[in-house]
């Protein structure tokens, strides 16, 4: 909106300018791309210009103007555009690094603040009849782990092969596996999770995790950002920022 207030005021004022005293379109247009600093402007108005019909003579002479309008007003333009961006905000007593300050707040961009960094934690066990009981011949799908703790289990070694189990896959007793998760979702494992053997093996807690910092702007974005499903595919973890204090 701004942009289009700039571009019309200008041209509006070069028009009158030109018609108050009698420059001709090819110094009104010079003068005009000029002030604005504005090189597509000298193009578009050249390339006018040569495709006007204008006779030889008259098209040199515009022609001619154009540059001449363009030299004479660019220095201006470009010292009252870096004159104007420098004290313009101390005449509108505003405070340019406090602004900024507040905008990235507002928009979760802060990175000044201090907040709490959460990251999944990976724990390795090994499935024991009680974990194999209780999962009774059931996939990982029917079992429901990530929806009902928010832990995913990452990777399988069966046989001593390393694997990353699909919604199919089923437990077996003596497998390794890689469950993922908060610490809070560890917790709410079912026990028999938690009371087979805990495994330190490199391959199965080796994961590299990605982080980023997502700004909802949308309010109809809010809420839950995906279903249970879907982020246990992606591999998502979710974890909203702590609410900057006013």
């Amino acid at each position: 909106m701004l942009a289009l207030v700039m571009v019309g005021s200008a041209m509006l004022l070069a028009l009158g300018l030109g018609k108050l005293f009698g420059w001709d379109i090819g110094l009104t247009a010079g003068m005009l791309a000029g002030a604005m600093t504005s090189t597509p402007v000298l193009v578009g108005a050249g390339d006018t210009l040569r495709h006007f019909g204008l006779p030889a003579d008259q098209l040199a002479l515009s022609l001619d103007h154009l540059s001449l309008g363009y030299a004479l007003t660019y220095l201006v333009g470009l010292v009252s555009l870096i004159v104007g961006a420098r004290y313009m905000p101390k005449l509108q007593h505003q405070d340019l690094q406090t602004s900024a300050q507040q905008i990235a707040r507002e928009r979760g961009l802060d990175t000044d603040s201090k907040r709490k960094v959460y990251l999944p934690v990976i724990r390795a066990y090994r499935v024991g009849p009680e974990l194999v009981a209780w999962a009774d011949g059931k996939n990982l799908r029917e079992l429901g782990i990530y929806r009902q703790t928010g832990c995913y289990i990452e990777r399988i070694r069966r046989n001593g092969i390393l694997a990353n189990p699909d919604g199919d896959a089923v437990l077996q007793k003596g497998d390794d596996i890689a469950l993922v998760g908060y610490p809070d979702a560890h917790a709410r494992l079912d026990p028999s999770f938690r009371n087979g053997k805990e495994v330190f093996d490199r391959d199965l807690l080796d994961m590299r995790i990605v982080t980023e910092e997502i700004v909802v702007k949308k309010p109809q974005c809010g809420g839950p950002p995906s279903r249970p499903a879907e982020a246990d595919r992606s591999r998502l973890f979710l974890k909203p920022r702590d609410p900057q204090p006013d």
